[in-house]
């Protein structure tokens, strides 16, 4: 019996170490399967890449299928299905995407790049808020990762811009709400984020763009200056932080640091940026903007090197301030209405063109979308948020049709409500938008252009100016003032351009009208033809400037015929000496160019005659004639004004002659006239001289006004 047992147990113990040897070799088999069906999956993940980078994406995804059957919980596999499917940018691809992307994590939890594209997929399916936590969770597991942080930040600034100009309107009690502590607090979490994207790589740029841009919006610009220039310093190489910090030091009217900024961006750009960036086409009316695409290339340089000359607004300085203003927008607009997923350049969207063609708004708000009671014209209850940019005398609407924070111009059923239609119609009465002196800092400078005969067959243009005394700040009992005179030809090519000084003491204000002004004139010497003169003034210590622009006609003075030059009206004039020959510039004259008087107060004329003939004793005999008497003309702004005040209009006329001999063929002249007290309103002077010789006649006419 005992043996029977010893050798049952003998055979058990055979039986069992045969099946443990048999399980043993299946283990050994299956792990070298395993291992063999992994290296497989591989291959097929290694040929995945290759196709994708050969931009074979369906051939990549079988490839990637593949590679899943051999190994089903092969993470990066999933993950790589993921990212294509979800630049498939369709609701079906980014479905897939997410399922693919939920498995991936699953497998690998605390995998950075996964937790990354779950995120972006988030963000691509319009849900920044699931994004934001998914962003959040990776700074959990990596606090120093940088595109987590970067990432956060554009959705707090998307949210701060979302918010910052919104109101919410209840129909049922007009009551409107902001939503300004939204955005305030949307805007403390972005600065935060961008802060420590820029701690963590510092040499990454775009996070000072946009955290720039914040303090821009917060009009925190001293911030904003600051770290640009501290950006400047450790990416010297980067093209649109200089060009963004000219944006700042412009915001601030520092012109002189912004034109530097300026050019060093300009020269760090390629020949195709800096001709986007100095393009004028995005500013021109539309039929201007037809001609000057037709263009050749050098015409098309050549145009612009006009366009800018004559937007220059202060030539004065060094530097253009317009089209300075326009590289501000043109930066502006990129960097906050671009849509890289779509590559559309911001200055390519509605709201980029208006804001290049016509600046900043001077006030702006932003409604929520809502359903409300559908309209008889449309059965659509949802109400887009809009978005309502207000200019001097017009204003733009533009709505997110997509709930995208995407804007575009309003449409509407009709011509007059649809805002692409109504951008068009503005763009060709008014191109742009740009001042650069304000009301409250403009010169009331007034001047008057006298046309004399100049030597060599040129002409001597007299500019004639009064400066308004109340408007200047003296310093040491003197008054001194940078001024300029600039003149080009039809082409905006410089002809003069003269920068001085000018400096005058009180006792030299003089009582105009009623008013105390110092007036004073000066000459060009000029061939005929046509030119852009610009008259500038500045006054550093009252902070007021001028700027006159006049487009002037110069015209020939014949030396074979009797002519009059144009009548230069001054308040007081007195000649150096009573005998011999004087010139223009013997004469001390205190212009008028106000050509306004009063009541019994002389009105002094000066003008000079050419060619009259000499006898055979050399002597000339000539006759001067004037008329005065009212002007009936009531088109002119100042001819409206005085019927507003209702000044009366003098029906009389008042002529006077007078006989002159001489020996000089060239007469330079002047005439003092009694103005009567019956005398009011808008007056015109005729001034007739005949050639008693020759019996020739020239005359010339001038408005000017009697006030009391």
């Amino acid at each position: 019996m005992n043996y029977l047992v010893q050798a049952m147990s003998l055979r058990l113990k055979r039986t069992i170490w045969v099946a443990f040897v048999v399980l043993l070799i299946f283990h050994f088999l299956a792990h070298a399967t395993d291992a063999d069906k992994i290296s497989q999956a591989e291959g097929y993940y290694q040929q995945a890449l290759v196709s994708l980078e050969q931009g074979n994406t369906a051939q990549a995804v079988a490839q990637l299928k593949t590679a899943l059957k051999f190994h089903p919980r092969f993470a990066q596999a999933h993950n790589q299905l993921a990212i294509i499917f979800m630049n498939e940018g369709t609701v079906d691809g980014r479905f897939r995407a997410t399922i693919e992307i939920e498995q991936a994590i699953k497998l690998d939890p605390r995998n950075i790049e996964f937790r990354l594209n779950e995120a972006q997929l988030n963000l691509k399916k319009g849900f920044p808020g699931i994004a934001a936590k998914n962003f959040e969770r990776i700074l959990d597991l990596d606090p120093r990762n940088y595109a987590a942080c970067f990432q956060l930040a554009k959705i707090k600034e998307a949210e701060l811009l979302r918010y910052k100009d919104m109101i919410s309107i209840d129909e049922s009690s007009d009551v409107v709400l902001s939503m300004r502590s939204f955005a305030e607090r949307a805007n403390e979490q972005a600065i935060h984020y961008y802060q420590r994207a820029i701690s963590i790589q510092p040499r990454c740029a775009e996070p000072y763009y946009r955290l720039a841009l914040l303090y821009f919006e917060s009009k925190n610009f001293d911030r904003m200056i600051e770290l640009l220039e501290s950006a400047v310093k450790i990416i010297p190489d980067d093209k649109n932080c200089h060009l963004f910090l000219g944006f700042a030091h412009q915001t601030v009217k520092n012109y002189q640091r912004a034109a530097q900024a300026y050019q060093q961006a300009k020269a760090l750009m390629s020949p195709d940026e800096l001709k986007l960036l100095e393009a004028v086409a995005s500013i021109l009316p539309p039929k201007q903007r037809q001609i000057y695409r037709a263009l050749s290339s050098e015409e098309k340089e050549r145009f612009q090197r006009a366009f800018w000359t004559s937007e220059d607004p202060f030539f004065l300085t060094e530097y253009n301030e317009r089209q300075m203003e326009h590289f501000r927008r043109m930066a502006y607009a990129n960097l906050r209405f671009s849509i890289s997923d779509e590559k559309i350049e911001g200055w390519q969207t509605d709201q980029g063109r208006v804001l290049i063609r016509y600046g900043f708004p001077v006030s702006k708000y932003r409604t929520r979308p809502f359903i409300g009671s559908s309209s008889t014209m449309s059965m659509n209850p949802l109400h887009h948020s809009k978005e309502v940019w207000i200019y001097p005398g017009f204003e733009f609407v533009f709505e997110d049709r997509f709930l995208s924070d995407r804007f575009a111009f309003a449409w509407g059923l009709g011509p007059d409500d649809d805002y692409k239609i109504k951008f068009e119609r503005l763009i060709s009465k008014t191109p742009e938008l740009y001042e650069l002196i304000p009301e409250t800092e403009k010169l009331d400078v007034l001047l008057d252009l006298v046309a004399f005969q100049g030597r060599d067959q040129r002409t001597d243009l007299e500019l004639c100016f009064a400066l308004p005394a109340s408007q200047l700040r003296p310093a040491a009992n003197q008054y001194k003032l940078q001024h300029g005179v600039f003149l080009f030809d039809e082409n905006w090519n410089p002809v003069i351009q003269d920068r001085r000084e000018l400096s005058f003491k009180p006792d030299e204000i003089t009582e105009i009208a009623g008013k105390f002004w110092y007036g004073d004139r000066e000459t060009v010497t000029v061939p005929p033809g046509n030119y852009h003169l610009a008259f500038e003034f500045e006054d550093e210590r009252s902070g007021h400037r001028c700027q006159i622009r006049r487009h002037v006609k110069v015209d020939r003075f014949s030396s074979q015929r009797f002519q009059m030059s144009d009548l230069l009206f001054a308040s007081k004039i007195k000649m150096p000496s009573p005998n011999g020959s004087h010139r223009r510039a013997d004469f001390q004259i205190i212009p008028n160019p106000m050509r306004m008087y009063r009541p019994n107060e002389p009105l002094v004329i000066y003008y000079e005659l050419y060619q009259l003939h000499q006898d055979s004793s050399g002597e000339t005999r000539f006759r001067v004639e004037y008329r005065l008497g009212s002007h009936h003309d009531g088109s002119s702004v100042t001819s409206r004004i005085l019927a507003t005040l209702k000044i009366k209009r003098p029906l009389s006329q008042v002529t006077t002659s007078y006989e002159y001999a001489g020996n000089d063929r060239d007469e330079r002249q002047y005439l003092t006239i009694a103005l009567p007290s019956s005398l009011q309103g808008e007056m015109k002077l005729t001034l007739i001289a005949t050639d008693l010789s020759t019996g020739e006649s020239v005359q010339r006419e001038g408005i000017f006004w009697i006030t009391e």
